[in-house]
């Protein structure tokens, strides 16, 4: 009997604040091996990334390319100074991300960092931060966040 399992799809890394440190943590994540497609405006990636367009997490990209799910937003980024204008695509890219990952599409999401106060001026946002959003997201389901770090021994994991 074959108990071989298939592979979970991979994470889905959302962008974040395009003007914050997010766009610079995804090429460090595919450095280390972490199996993930980063969701947003490509644009907003550091200069020199090599990255190539998916159309669904499962999709291959080619040896050492970041794999990207694209979602153009209206405005440039400007590191440090978070765009309101950009604020509604930030949200969206987060409710994208869940819905394909409660879809099946993806093993899950992790998001980076965002600028709760871009979204609340550019977009109305309603809730404190990515938790909130996400259970609203999942129907009111109990959420929490954790935090991890594989780069300690033992390994951290915490849900403040």
């Amino acid at each position: 009997m074959n108990t071989t399992r298939p592979a979970p799809p991979p994470l889905i890394l959302t962008c974040g604040e395009p003007a914050g440190i997010g766009p610079e943590l995804a090429p460090m994540a595919l450095a280390a091996g972490v199996p993930f497609v980063w969701m947003g405006d490509p644009r907003h990636l550091p200069a020199g990334t090599n990255w190539a367009e998916v159309n669904t997490p499962a999709d291959p990209a080619p040896a050492g390319a970041l794999p990207v799910l694209r979602h153009d937003f209206p405005a440039p980024a400007t590191p440090g100074r978070p765009d309101p204008a950009n604020a509604q695509a930030v949200a969206e890219v987060i409710a994208r991300a869940a819905a394909m990952a409660m879809a099946g599409q993806a093993g899950g999401i992790c998001t980076l960092p965002i600028s709760k106060q871009a979204l609340k001026q550019g977009a109305g946002f309603a809730f404190p931060g990515h938790t909130e959003y996400l259970a609203y997201l999942a129907g009111g389901v109990e959420v929490a966040m954790m935090l991890a770090s594989t780069s300690v021994t033992p390994p951290c994991r915490v849900v403040p």
